[in-house]
């Protein structure tokens, strides 16, 4: 028996679709559709069905359960369509510049997203403890700022890795601009509570690739919020503007 971690078991993952990407190749026979199941988990194939194959790449990119996948295929149809399918082999242009490795590196990682989080850092850290301290009768418990693919950006009332775990159990829904939907989560301690995802349909720019930040509210199981979700990706909104 072969005892893996939760970083171990991606690079097992990695290498097992590396070797059967270039089985199927040395056949003629290349793979257009890998699906991965898991008794609680369905992650399906990030291609939907479209044939991206006359390059002969594979794209192996780690995230969590609970990203949004939409999220994520836009990310990696933006950096296929941009960088790597206009490389030729056997040219030049074979291999990625500095330059483009950089830009891949700063859409996957959410770079420009957490640099606009962090430089108003001290403002969100203010509005974000008034809102709950002022939603408390409301059963506002904790917020957090978000990517669109749900990259934790800030969490205030709660830690990063509870939220997480929180998130993990849940399945995290794509939402329309200045919409929000509700989910229900179970604590380790058993207690019921909502996730209130929001987005704000404030983008950020990676490289020209535009994606908005989510908002997420937590909150006790079915509380009446009202129109809290708008009042939140407004006034945080206008401080990310100012």
């Amino acid at each position: 028996m072969i005892q893996t971690t939760h970083e171990s078991e991606f690079d097992l993952i990695a290498g097992l679709i590396s070797a059967l990407f270039q089985f199927s190749s040395a056949q003629n026979r290349p793979m257009n559709e890998i699906i991965y199941s898991r008794p609680e988990f369905l992650v399906e194939n990030l291609l939907d069905g479209q044939e991206k194959t006359e390059t002969g790449t594979l794209m192996n990119v780690r995230c969590e359960y609970y990203s949004i996948k939409a999220a994520v295929k836009r990310k990696l149809d933006y950096i296929y369509e941009k960088m790597i399918k206009p490389l030729e082999p056997l040219s030049d242009k074979s291999k990625l510049a500095p330059s483009e490795e950089k830009v891949i590196q700063e859409i996957l990682l959410n770079i420009p997203s957490k640099q606009l989080i962090r430089s108003h850092s001290k403002d969100l850290d203010t509005y974000l403890k008034n809102f709950i301290k002022e939603n408390k009768s409301y059963g506002i418990k904790a917020g957090a700022i978000a990517s669109s693919d749900l990259t934790l950006l800030k969490t205030t009332g709660i830690t990063d890795e509870e939220l997480q775990k929180l998130l993990r159990v849940v399945e995290c829904p794509e939402v329309e601009p200045l919409t929000w939907k509700f989910r229900q989560a179970w604590t380790e301690g058993n207690q019921q509570v909502t996730l209130v995802f929001v987005n704000s349909a404030f983008n950020v720019e990676l490289d020209t690739l535009q994606e908005p930040l989510y908002y997420i509210i937590l909150c006790d199981a079915y509380s009446a919020i009202g129109e809290l979700p708008r009042r939140l990706f407004m006034e945080i909104n206008n401080i990310l503007e100012k």
